[in-house]
């Protein structure tokens, strides 16, 4: 479920809806230098989520695909998102 959620968040920053100081929480520092350079790369535009795959590698962290769409293109997206006591974390975000 945490990893779902991680991946609107993606999405709602990428379309503008969510800023980035918000998302210090469940994001590292370079996972939100990537989102940062999506929204300038995506401005404009609105970003859709079109699908997401978990592929859960242990108790406490998944593998998360997503499909990003947008009205010219899809996107694709991908990130690792790790159990930290009770919050759960994204990392290693890439962006395609």
């Amino acid at each position: 479920m945490a990893s779902a959620q991680l991946a609107h968040i993606v999405a709602e920053a990428l379309d503008g809806r969510r800023r980035l100081f918000q998302l210090e929480t469940w994001f590292d520092e370079t996972s939100l230098t990537v989102l940062g350079g999506g929204q300038h790369r995506l401005s404009g535009q609105p970003v859709r989520l079109a699908s997401v795959h978990v592929q859960p590698r242990t108790p406490g962290s998944a593998e998360v695909t997503l499909r990003l769409v947008t009205p010219s293109l899809s996107h694709a997206a991908a990130l690792r998102v790790s159990r930290y006591g009770q919050t759960w974390v994204g990392s290693g975000l890439v962006l395609g």
